[in-house]
């Protein structure tokens, strides 16, 4: 009787736990929580994103899914390795905070294709392979997509999980290595919620590009189908544009005013002076929530007006919108910024036999977000954090000016976004010449004492009008009958300005008749290198553009504890062993122990 007893109460306890495994199951399907108990709070998403992925439900139809596409599959090194595990759990946890995400890992390139067939992928999906050597201190050179799609309905975007700054070449092998896996990693939420946030968008934000007074031109012409063709100089930047926004050239002369259904206006390299009506159709737009990007030269300074006798003397170009930039919190300075962190001319040849040199060339400044002494002692970090910079490679500019902050009667914040190192100085013109003389390997840092420079400043808040108590009748008397209305205090906004106009330009080889990317350039430390002009570039303007505070995710730090290579090499049969064993000895003492003590149990 006793026997049967204790049979029932097992198989009444067992009951009640099957019971309870199988209503927190079903509970589990319908409320998802968890704890983020990491350090850097690598599972907890930033606010715009948890609203971003609530959004979807309402732009949703009856049967759309999120389909996410990953291309980072097969048998990959180590690095490669923990980007795909940070991939996934950050897809896991989109999908457990909304279920039309839906995500795959796949190799974009069935075997066999051809290698026409294979360009015509990469073209299409808008990704590129990268050769890689395999694990284990292999030989083998393969090639993988660190690259991923984000499909909503009938809009698609491509989501690069690797930028040209955050890989480096091997010089042997000719493989591509990471460079810092924790930056990446760190910015894969920033990359898969702007891309969700571009496939959600209805239409494409409009972006102006200011022509008339010397700027870049944007266009080279038509070919035979009518299309436009995009100027050399520009077509990185151009090509790159034309993915993400809807964009055109703006003529001044040919309208009134600027359309504040611009979202965003960009005066890149202008060359002539502006004129009252122009600057103050572009204080009206500021004014009415309009936001800028500033590509300013404060000198006529370039390498080509070096060619011939190698001299040049550079002037001020005294641009009458210099005035009016001030007026919102920034003096462009009408100087150049030397440096002795700088890139370095690569085509330029020495001597009676023509002897190439790649030496340094101090117009050639490399920008950080350096962080000043002053600074660090405040905020403990030696770089600038802010979304737009934060592990920002270096940028190099060309004959760029310094900026200065100025005190201004609207209350406006001013963020510097990048420096010139502490071995800066700077030179004047008209009383100044640049010459390629002025290369001489024996020069040292020690030469260069003016310290950081500001280059590039973020300005945000409400502008008061350049134009405050202070606009002609005429004008007014114009504005008004065009049913406009002048307005002197501005709404929120906010404009950056960046003291080189080359900014925007890639280079072009003659040789390939073709454009080489933005920021291609010779680094006097790696040879031939892109710098990070192109990231630097469409970060501000993202920036400019974000009402709603995805660029936040950039600034999250994700701390990896990778392993030391060459020690889990040499010890990777040990834990291998370690693993297995292990559990199934654990498992053994453990029965081993309940079965001794029921035996003491019972036989007491």
């Amino acid at each position: 009787m006793k026997r049967s007893l204790k049979t029932a109460q097992i198989y009444t306890q067992l009951l009640i736990v099957l019971a309870i495994v199988i209503v927190v199951n079903v509970i589990s399907n319908y409320w998802y929580t968890n704890i983020d108990l990491t350090e850097d709070q690598r599972f907890t998403f930033t606010p715009f994103t948890y609203n971003l992925l609530e959004e979807f439900n309402e732009l949703k139809d009856e049967d759309d899914q999120i389909q996410i596409d990953v291309y980072l599959e097969g048998n990959l090194p180590s690095e490669y390795q923990r980007l795909q595990n940070a991939v996934v759990e950050l897809l896991d946890e989109f999908r457990s905070r909304n279920p039309m995400v839906t995500y795959r890992f796949i190799n974009p390139i069935p075997k066999g294709t051809s290698a026409a067939g294979k360009d015509s992928i990469e073209q299409q999906l808008q990704i590129a392979s990268f050769p890689v050597q395999g694990n284990q201190r292999s030989s083998t050179i393969y090639y993988i997509y660190p690259s991923a799609t984000v499909r909503f309905g009938k809009r698609i975007k491509a989501v690069s999980l690797l930028d040209n700054t955050d890989v480096s070449q091997n010089p042997i092998t000719k493989t591509i290595e990471i460079r810092n896996i924790d930056e990446v990693v760190s910015r894969l939420e920033y990359r898969f919620a702007n891309a969700l946030r571009k496939v959600a968008r209805r239409s494409q934000p409009r972006i102006a590009i200011l022509s008339g007074h010397g700027e870049e031109p944007m266009y080279r012409g038509k070919d035979r189908r009518g299309r436009n063709v995009p100027y050399p100089l520009t077509y990185e930047f151009q090509v790159e544009l034309s993915k993400h926004y809807s964009y055109s050239p703006i003529n001044l002369d040919s309208t009134y005013r600027v359309d504040n259904r611009f979202d965003l206006l960009i005066i890149a390299k202008p060359k002539a002076s502006f004129g009252e009506i122009h600057m103050f159709m572009i204080d009206q737009y500021i004014m009415n929530g309009g936001k800028v990007l500033w590509l300013m030269d404060g000198t006529n300074s370039a390498t080509d007006s070096l060619r011939g006798d190698g001299l040049h003397v550079p002037q001020g170009l005294g641009l009458d919108v210099y005035d009016m930039i001030q007026n919102y919190g920034v003096r462009v300075n009408q100087n150049l910024v030397l440096s002795y962190d700088c890139g370095g001319l690569t085509d330029l040849q020495t001597g009676s036999m023509g002897i190439p040199t790649n030496q340094r060339w101090w117009y050639y400044p490399s920008a950080m977000p350096y962080a000043t002494p002053e600074e660090t002692k405040v905020t403990g970090e030696y770089t600038i954090q802010h979304p737009i910079v934060k592990g920002l490679e270096a940028v190099e500019m060309r004959y760029a000016s310094s900026l200065d902050t100025m005190k201004t009667m609207a209350s406006i914040k001013k963020t510097i976004l990048l420096r010139s190192s502490e071995y800066s100085k700077l030179k004047y013109p008209p009383t100044t010449s640049i010459s390629f003389g002025e290369i001489d390997p024996k020069i040292t840092n020690k030469a260069f004492r003016k310290g950081h420079q500001n280059l590039a400043v973020l300005l945000e808040g409400s502008f008061y009008s350049n134009y405050r108590n202070r606009v002609h009748p005429d004008m007014k008397r114009v504005w008004e009958s065009k049913g406009q209305t002048i307005v002197e205090e501005g709404k929120e906004t906010k404009m950056i300005v960046v003291g080189d106009g080359d900014l925007i330009l890639n280079g072009f080889d003659r040789l390939q008749r073709g454009p080489t990317p933005m920021g291609y350039g010779w680094n006097p430390q790696y040879g031939n290198h892109i710098y990070a002009n192109f990231n630097f570039l469409f970060n501000c303007i993202e920036y400019l553009l974000d009402d709603t505070g995805i660029m936040t995710a950039r600034s999250k730090n994700v701390k990896l504890r990778p392993l030391k290579q060459d020690k889990a090499y040499e010890e990777k049969e040990y834990w291998q062993l370690f693993n297995l064993v292990l559990p199934a000895v654990s498992i053994l003492l453990l029965v081993f122990g309940y079965w001794t003590m029921r035996k003491y149990k019972y036989e007491r």
